[in-house]
This record gives C-alpha cells, structure tokens and sequence, in this order.
C-alpha cells in the first residue's frame, strides 16, 4: 500500500496510508447510485406534480440538472462531513490537504468541478488512470486542489507492537507511569516523529522532536530531568508498552 507523511498544524508528520483506486471505484458508485435515486425521486416528484409535456424543458432537465446535482452532491457533502461522503464512509476513505492545512471550499469546489472532466468526461479512465499511475494516486481534481484521499482505517490493523517489535521486557521498571492516560494514537504520533528525525535528522525534524517533548512532558506533567527530547519520546513508548500490555 502506497503512503504520504503529512504534516499537522503541530508541525508532527504522520504518515497516512493512501486510498487504493478499488476502494475509491466502490465509494464512487455507492455515491452515483445515491444520486441516481435522488434524481429519480425528485425527477418523478416535479413531473407528477406540474405535468410538464414540453420537450425542451425536459431536454433541459436531464441534460443540466444531473450534472448541477453531481456538482452540489460532492462539494456539500465533502464540505459539510470533513472530506467525506456516504461512499467515502462506508468505505473509510476521507480527503485531506497533502499539506496538512484545513480543507477550504475552494478545494472542494475544484475537487467537484474537476469530476466532470476526469470521471464524468471520460467515464471514469482518465481519472482511473491517474489515481493508478500517479505518485500520490490522485486525478486531476486532486492535484489541482492540492488535496489527496486516504484511508482513515489501515487496510491492516496498525498497533505499537508491530511497530516496535516487543511486547514486554522481564524486569524492566517504567519511569514514567502516567503515560498510561494516553492513547495509542498518541503513541504512533511519537512513533513517527521519532522514525522521521532518524531518517532526516535535519533542524526541522529535530524542532519537531523538542516540541513534542515539551508538549508530552506538559501533558503528564512530568520532568524528564537531564533526558535527551529523543531519549524521553523512546522512554515513553518502552513505558506505554509494558504498562498497558
């Protein structure tokens, strides 16, 4: 599975797993299919209520109406439910800024513009080509917003002991107790930060590291005395996994 480090308004980079063009196929279609019935709906409701016979009326309907409802059905809902939609839902998907920022209506708008072009437009190969052969497997509308999908479920269920390899240490005495008040989440957030320092040990990575420190260290209101930022974050994560384990 294919993924993206983004980095949060805390300047901490978490690494996403990418939404996979299957899963984005299933989540269209359940959304074309919702739409599909409230046009019909709304469709069999204005005809059965005024009895229009005119052609060129009903040339008009079903030309612009169901591209206005495509439009309005995914800027709304991706604005109203954070990047989502009922499809996006079911199938635990969501978009996101590639940089970390808060979706605009702007991003969404072009997102919902753009579907006319490399879904509707080309009946779906355009867009299914670049979501399979593009980097960060965006379409056209993602690059052009800035936006990527990710899975807000791992395909694999992700959990510290993968991560670290351990499980316990026979003997081992935890120096900071109160980190069992945080979630795992928290811990792949340190998890992370620290992976990324290692990697790139640059100035930002190492910011990143000392304002994590400070804000863990704040959080359980502990002292980590003459403990290195790095040291401390790996001192917490050995502790949370012998004490909550």
């Amino acid at each position: 599975m294919s993924s993206i480090d983004i980095r949060t308004t805390q300047q901490v980079s978490i690494t996403y797993e990418l939404a996979g063009l299957g899963d984005r196929a299933v989540a269209f279609m359940i959304d074309v299919l919702i739409l599909l019935v409230f046009f019909g709906l709304i469709t069999w409701a204005f005809w059965g209520v005024f009895r229009i016979s005119d052609e060129s009326i009903l040339f008009i309907w079903l030309r612009y109406v169901p591209l206005m409802l495509f439009f309005l059905y995914f800027f709304l809902l991706e604005s109203i439910y954070y990047g989502q939609t009922p499809g996006k839902l079911l199938m635990k998907l969501q978009v996101v800024r590639a940089d970390g920022a808060d979706l605009q209506p702007g991003d969404l708008a072009l997102r919902a513009l753009f579907h006319l072009v490399d879904t509707l437009g080309s009946l779906g190969t355009l867009g299914a080509l670049l979501v399979a052969t593009s980097p960060r497997q965006q379409r056209i509308g993602d690059m052009a917003s800035g936006c990527v999908v990710i899975r807000t479920k791992p395909s694999r269920p992700l959990i510290l002991d993968d991560i670290l390899g351990i499980s316990s240490r026979e003997g081992y005495q935890a120096v900071f107790e109160d980190v069992r008040q945080l979630s795992e989440a928290d811990m792949l957030v340190i998890k992370n930060a620290l992976s990324r320092y290692q990697q790139h040990p640059s100035t930002v990575h190492r910011d990143v590291i000392l304002h994590l420190s400070r804000k863990m260290a704040k959080l359980l209101g502990v002292d980590p005395g003459q403990m290195e930022p790095v040291a401390f974050l790996k001192t917490l994560l050995q502790d949370y996994i012998v004490l909550t384990r």
